[in-house]
C-alpha cells in the first residue's frame, strides 16, 4: 500500500545572466514534494522564466539559452541568458551655441555603457569650451546625446604708427580681439602729434582673422 505522506523534496534552480554574468539576487529555487519512491523528477513550471523583458535594455538570448525543459532532475539548473542591446546615440556640435546639423553624428552603444569620446570637429578661429560627456546609454535614443561646444577665440591684432613713414614703436598697439570682430580706425586710435595731420588707416576696417600676422592697421601721419 502506498503511503502518501512518505514523501521527498525535489529542487531545481533557475539562474540568469546578464551578458554573461550570473545574477545572483535574481535566482529562483523551485522545490516540490514527490513521493518517496517516485523518480525525483518534476515537472518544470515554465510560468516561472521570463523569456521575454525580465531586463531593461536587454533581450533574451535563446540560443544560448537553449530549449527549456518541460521535467527536470534533482539539483537541476536552468540557466536563462540575456544579451544586451545596441541604441543609438548622437553627437551634436554648436558654434557660440548654435547647433551645427552637418555636423551631427550618430553612432551605437550598449545599453548602460559610458560613452566619453568623440570626433573633435573645431572649426577655424574657434576654441573648444565644454562636451557634456561621458553619457550612459539608455534605452531612450533621444536622451543619447553628447553636445560638444566652442566658442570663438581671441586672436592678437596690432596697430601702427607711422610719421612720415617712420614707425614709432613706442606708439605701437597690441591687443587681443575675439575671431571676426571688426576693428576700425577711430579717434579714440588717434596719436596725432603736433606738426602731423592724419593721411589714412591701412587695413582699417580690420576683421580679426586666425592669421595674427595679418591682423594688422597701419596708421599714417604726415607732417606739414
Amino acid at each position: 500500500v502506498k503511503d502518501a505522506s512518505q514523501t521527498k523534496d525535489v529542487t531545481y534552480t533557475i539562474k540568469y545572466y546578464k551578458d554573461g554574468e550570473e545574477q545572483t539576487e535574481d535566482t529562483i529555487t523551485v522545490t516540490k514534494k514527490v513521493w518517496v519512491n517516485d523518480p525525483s523528477v518534476i515537472d518544470v513550471n515554465k510560468a516561472d522564466i521570463n523569456t521575454t523583458d525580465k531586463y531593461e535594455g536587454f533581450s533574451f538570448d535563446a540560443d544560448t539559452t537553449g530549449v527549456i525543459p518541460d521535467t527536470i532532475g534533482n539539483d537541476g539548473v536552468i540557466r536563462v541568458y540575456y544579451v544586451s542591446n545596441e541604441y543609438a546615440y548622437t553627437v551634436e556640435y554648436y558654434f557660440d551655441d548654435v547647433l551645427d546639423t552637418s555636423k551631427t553624428d550618430t553612432f551605437k552603444a550598449k545599453y548602460n555603457t559610458q560613452v566619453s569620446t568623440y570626433a573633435d570637429k573645431k572649426e577655424p578661429g574657434y576654441k573648444f569650451e565644454r562636451a557634456t560627456a561621458p553619457i550612459t546609454i539608455t534605452t531612450d535614443a533621444s536622451k543619447n546625446v553628447i553636445r560638444v561646444y566652442y566658442v570663438k577665440d581671441k586672436f592678437k591684432y596690432t596697430i601702427n604708427y607711422y610719421y612720415d613713414g617712420v614707425i614709432d614703436t613706442s606708439a605701437t598697439v597690441v591687443d587681443k580681439a575675439v575671431f571676426g570682430t571688426t576693428i576700425k580706425y577711430s579717434d579714440k586710435m588717434d596719436k596725432l602729434k603736433d606738426g602731423f595731420k592724419f593721411v589714412r588707416a591701412d587695413g582699417s576696417p580690420l576683421v580679426i582673422s586666425i592669421n595674427e600676422a595679418a591682423n594688422v592697421i597701419n596708421i599714417h601721419y604726415e607732417s606739414g
